[in-house]
């Protein structure tokens, strides 16, 4: 029988939940538009501003934040509380370019420790725990917000941070850790540092493993590989750093990812070629555009996430009523091969089939519809014969692209293992691998 939800709001009933997110986004309309200048700008008069017209009222998109924020720092014109009332400011990992100052207000900052600890109870975290939080603390949202979120569960927090692999090792059987939470990367780091040291992950005594910050947990494949490794359960989660820190997670199903942030979130699903919307039904995929509700300091309207996912069933075993999202991909890593649309976790799917026990991986792609074949360097430790040919026939049979294997040696690439992981490299940018500017190494 599954444990009942960490909070009361994931068993309502998804029409009444709807109607309640609706009047609070019709209430987050007219405080955005008062309160930010950013957003008074923006959406005008105000004229035509209800919950009917949404899809009428303009994107926001991260250029545009950090344009704001530049010209008037840290926040930008989006701030829409005073600043005696923001409590905490954190930034985004800026991953993908310049990263974002996020504010906080008291109010915020309870709501998002609410949305995250619904998340990672989901996820399969439980106030007996013990756990080792390996994210990023400095600066980074997703450190001390998720720390928080997780102990309102009432889960024993150990707040590691990153670069303590050896420490973390040294003291396993001190702390005596029941989870990890870490990015699926350094999951995988951490596994293969254990093995160094004569240790076997799977004898470690791990009862569950908590991946968020990258694409992997939610994968089969992936998922398959870590349970393996460590011996223990897998669940995945999800969160924008600058919509709310986590907002998602899987349940015990492991299939797809229950939207934590009931009464907090208002989302849409749009073509993310064109930006027209489309439905919110199962078996639809697009690019998930968020709105948030009740935030105070730093509000977003409409804001494109980029994040492409497919919407699944609402009815699931655990008995959650809240929205379920698959997550496919990034629309910006996304790459267009003769007609195939790719992602790079279709092809971390392949390489953990092929080739369990992977590091890190890199595709370089020319433009958005890169001629094949397409150049894919992958660390590993040993390669028995024939594994980069294996590969490219996989990928070729399973994704239908034609890819340049080359195996390097771990930590070749130079990619984070503690952070979160590029995939997707466009050359035609200048963007390559730190560790390899040039596509080194053996086919074989």
């Amino acid at each position: 029988m599954p444990d009942r939800p960490f909070s009361p709001l994931e068993l309502a009933e998804p029409a009444e939940a709807e109607r309640i997110s609706r009047q609070l986004l019709a209430a987050q309309l007219r405080y955005v538009r008062t309160a930010s200048a950013f957003y008074r700008r923006k959406l005008g008069d105000g004229s035509g501003l209800s919950v009917e017209n949404l899809a009428a009222l303009p994107f926001t998109t991260k250029d545009e934040l950090r344009k704001a924020q530049v010209a008037d720092p840290p926040f930008g014109e989006i701030r829409a509380a005073a600043q005696a009332d923001i409590v905490r400011l954190h930034v985004t990992s800026g991953t993908s370019g310049r990263p974002l100052a996020i504010g906080f207000t008291r109010a915020d900052h309870e709501l998002s420790c609410e949305i995250g600890a619904r998340a990672y109870f989901s996820a399969g975290i439980r106030r007996e725990d013990t756990v080792l939080h390996c994210l990023n603390y400095a600066l980074y949202v997703g450190g001390l917000a998720d720390h928080l979120s997780i102990e309102r569960i009432g889960a024993t927090m150990v707040p590691v941070g990153i670069g303590q692999t050896g420490r973390i090792l040294d003291m396993w059987d001190d702390l005596r850790p029941t989870v990890v939470f870490c990015t699926p990367s350094y999951a995988r780091h951490l596994a293969g540092a254990a093995h160094a040291r004569g240790r076997e992950p799977a004898a470690l005594g791990l009862r569950l493993l908590v991946v968020g910050g990258e694409p992997g947990g939610d994968i089969p494949e992936t998922r398959q590989v870590l349970q393996d490794t460590w011996g223990a359960d897998v669940g995945d989660t999800y969160g924008l750093g600058e919509v709310w820190p986590t907002f998602a997670g899987q349940c015990e199903a492991r299939d797809g990812l229950h939207i934590s942030a009931c009464g907090a979130l208002w989302w849409e699903l749009i073509n993310p070629a064109t930006g027209a919307p489309l439905p919110r039904e199962p078996a639809s995929q697009g690019e998930i555009v968020y709105t948030q509700l009740k935030r105070q300091a730093t509000p977003l309207v409409r804001y494109r996430s980029g994040d492409v996912v497919q919407v699944l069933e609402h009815t699931c075993p655990c008995g959650r009523r809240t929205p379920r999202i698959r997550l496919l991909g990034r629309a910006d890593s996304m790459f267009i091969v003769r007609g195939v649309n790719v992602f790079p976790q279709a092809v971390e799917a392949v390489l953990d089939q092929v080739a369990p026990g992977h590091g890190a991986f890199a595709l370089l792609v020319e433009g958005q519809a890169p001629p094949p074949p397409i150049p894919l360097a992958v660390e590993v430790q040993q390669a028995p014969a024939g594994l980069a040919s294996h590969i490219r026939s996989t990928v070729r049979s399973r994704l239908q692209f034609s890819c340049d294997v080359r195996l390097v040696a771990p930590g070749a690439l130079g990619l984070a293992t503690e952070h979160k992981s590029q995939r997707v490299f466009r050359t035609d940018l200048g963007q390559f691998p730190p560790g390899l500017v040039n596509l080194a190494g053996e086919t074989r």
